[in-house]
């Protein structure tokens, strides 16, 4: 499966947003608990798009711990409190909100109680304004982009 990765492969919307992001200068950390992040991200061709990359190699505790989350933060030097993270499961969610970091959920409802909620990566876009009014500052920190 690995080796059928492909950069088409990423999901819509993801790449205009970091683009986007990235644009504004705002740094961007990916937290994933797959040991096989670096290797996806290479196929993906998207490795060099993020200032910082957590993998379950980094870690001890998986989710919905929020080692990785704080890890991911700390690698950015920024208060938890100031991220954002963009997650599509519960696990993650219950995570960054223990860091009490805001929350986006990518899923087909809202059973977490997320900061925001949609349910697709094409929405991405248009919540950036939404997430940089919770905040004031906005951090964005993404999970499993490419599942």
């Amino acid at each position: 499966m690995l080796k059928e990765l492909t950069p088409e492969a990423v999901l819509p919307g993801v790449l205009d947003t970091i683009e986007m992001l990235k644009n504004k200068g705002i740094r961007i950390a990916l937290f994933s608990v797959s040991k096989n992040t670096p290797a996806i991200l290479e196929r993906l061709n998207i490795t060099e798009v993020f200032d910082e990359i957590v993998c379950g190699n980094d870690i001890v505790n998986s989710k919905p711990h929020y080692e990785g989350y704080l890890l991911a933060s700390d690698r950015l030097g920024i208060d938890p409190r100031l991220c954002a993270m963009v997650e599509d499961s519960k696990a993650g969610i219950e995570g960054a909100k223990a860091l009490s970091m805001k929350t986006v959920a990518i899923m087909e409802s809202n059973i977490c109680n997320a900061d925001v909620w949609i349910t697709s990566t094409s929405e991405l876009g248009r919540i950036i304004s939404l997430i940089k009014e919770l905040l004031g500052q906005f951090f964005y920190i993404r999970t499993d982009i490419s599942l």
